[in-house]
């Protein structure tokens, strides 16, 4: 089993416009209340929006396009965040992934239990499904922070989103 909750994380206060994606969702979310949760085999653990997705969402959003792109591949990707240390092997067909996942330093100190259960499949439009919320509230808080598509990397997002889910967003 593969879920996320997405959260409802509280946005800071405007102070002034980062030039790169990861800094301006860090400054957009704080740390105390804005994480999305995600259960993998049934084992909760937290991605805060400050630290852990302001670092893996670059990289989330290219394997979620290769992902819906292509028919079958194997992919792999080691997860920059301190906070969602894994390696992740990924292989796929036309409607099914499969991850098989090496947890290193996850949140809440639930590495040998995630480790015990460290394979998934799943459907990968349920896959992809799964991450629209926290990614839309990456781009809604940084637009009510100020971003638009004047921001290169903003206009970016906000194109991949709708790629990937098939859907205009203002």
């Amino acid at each position: 089993m593969f879920k996320i909750r997405a959260g409802n994380p509280q946005i800071e206060p405007k102070t002034f416009l980062e030039y790169d994606m990861c800094e301006a969702i860090e400054s957009t979310f704080p740390l105390d209340n804005g994480s999305a949760t995600v259960f993998w085999n049934g084992i909760p653990f937290e991605l805060h929006y400050k630290y852990c997705i302001s670092e893996i969402l670059e990289d989330l959003i290219i394997i979620l396009k290769i992902i819906k792109t292509t028919y079958s591949k194997e992919y792999s990707i080691r997860w920059p965040s301190n906070n969602f240390e894994a390696l992740w092997v990924m292989k796929w067909d036309s409607e099914t992934l499969f991850i098989s996942a090496e947890w290193e330093n996850p949140v809440g100190k639930i590495e040998e239990e995630l480790n015990q259960k460290k394979d998934i499949i799943i459907n990968k439009v349920f896959f992809t499904n799964e991450w629209k919320g926290v990614i839309l509230n990456v781009i809604q808080g940084l637009s009510k922070r100020g971003y638009d598509e004047s921001v290169d990397w903003f206009r970016e997002l906000k194109n991949d989103f709708m790629e990937i889910y098939n859907v205009e967003i203002e």
